[in-house]
C-alpha cells in the first residue's frame, strides 16, 4: 500500500514538472513574436526623417504654375535654354518694377535652415535701368505683392546691376554690380549689407547660398565664399512654414533694357524641430 502511494506521489510530482516545463517553453515561443510586433504608431515623417529637402530645376514650363504662385505683368516666365544651361526661370520684370515666383512649398521646421540657387544676371545696356536677380524668404506664412509690387522677406539676396539710368540708385552706385543682403532681425528692424562691389560677378553663373542657424545667425555665400555675416539674429517668427521667393527684374523693354536674370534652380534644406 506504501509503494502504490509512493508511486502515486511521484508521479504527481512528475506531472506538475511537466506542466511547468511546457509553460515555460509557451512563453520562450511567444516572446520571439512580441519583438517582432510593429512599433507603436507614434512616429510621424518628420521625426522619422528630420533632414527635409526639395529642389526645384525648372526642368518644364509646368513647373511654373504648379510648384510657385506667379506674380508680375507680364507674368515670369520659363526658358527652355540659355547660356549653357537648360529649363531656366526668368522673372521677366520690366524695371523699376518687379516680378516675383512664390514657391507652394515651406522651408523651415525652427532648427535652421539652408536656401541655395544658381543665377546669371547678363548686361546688355550699360544705359539702361536695373536687373537684378535674387532669393528670399518670405515674412508671411502665405506672401502677397503690396501696394509697392514688393513681397514682404525675411532674409534676401541679390545681385543688381545699376545702369546709367536707373536714377533711383545714387550716382556713384550706377555703371556697376552690387550684391545687397538684408535680415529681419529679433528687434523688428531690416539689417542690411548695403552696397557690396560685384562687377566682376556679371555675365556668369554663380551659386547663392544663405544658411540659417538653429541659433538664428544668418551667413551669405556666392561660389562658397563669404560675403556677409551679421551679428543680428532672425526674428525668431522667420524660422519655420515660410516660403521661398525668387524674382526682382530682368528688363525686356527696349527703351530701358539693362539686362537679364536669370535663375537655373533653387534648393532648401531644413532640420524639423520643436517650436520655440
Amino acid at each position: 500500500m506504501k509503494t502504490i502511494r509512493l508511486l502515486l506521489l511521484i508521479a504527481a510530482i512528475v506531472s506538475i514538472a511537466c506542466i511547468s516545463c511546457s509553460k515555460y517553453e509557451a512563453e520562450e515561443t511567444i516572446a520571439p513574436e512580441l519583438k517582432d510586433l510593429p512599433a507603436l504608431p507614434y512616429a510621424i515623417d518628420d521625426q522619422v526623417n528630420p533632414l527635409q529637402s526639395w529642389t526645384e530645376n525648372f526642368a518644364s514650363s509646368t513647373s511654373l504654375t504648379t510648384n510657385w504662385k506667379l506674380f508680375g505683368k507680364p507674368s515670369p516666365k520659363w526658358v527652355s535654354s540659355g547660356y549653357g544651361r537648360q529649363g531656366l526661370f526668368d522673372n521677366n520684370g520690366p524695371s523699376p518694377y518687379k516680378n516675383h515666383a512664390v514657391s507652394n512649398r515651406i522651408v523651415g521646421k525652427y532648427k535652421g535652415y539652408t536656401v541655395e540657387g544658381e543665377v546669371m544676371l547678363v548686361i546688355t545696356d550699360i544705359n539702361g535701368s536695373c536687373v537684378c536677380p535674387g532669393i528670399a524668404v518670405s515674412r508671411e506664412n502665405n506672401p502677397l505683392v503690396n501696394s509697392n509690387n514688393e513681397i514682404a522677406t525675411s532674409i534676401s539676396m541679390k545681385i543688381v546691376f545699376a545702369g546709367y539710368n536707373a536714377t533711383w540708385f545714387p550716382k556713384d552706385i550706377r555703371g556697376h554690380t552690387w550684391f545687397i543682403m538684408e535680415l529681419l532681425t529679433e528687434n523688428g528692424d531690416v539689417l542690411s549689407s548695403g552696397f557690396i562691389p560685384a562687377d566682376e560677378y556679371a555675365n556668369g553663373w554663380h551659386n547663392f547660398k544663405i544658411d540659417v542657424t538653429e541659433a538664428r545667425f544668418a551667413k551669405f555665400y556666392c561660389d562658397n565664399k563669404l560675403l556677409w555675416a551679421p551679428f543680428a539674429r532672425l526674428d525668431p517668427l522667420m524660422m519655420s512654414n515660410k516660403k521661398i521667393i525668387l524674382g526682382y527684374t530682368s528688363d525686356g523693354y527696349p527703351k530701358t533694357k539693362a539686362g537679364i536674370a536669370y535663375h537655373n534652380w533653387v534648393k532648401a534644406t531644413y532640420l524639423v524641430g520643436p517650436e520655440f
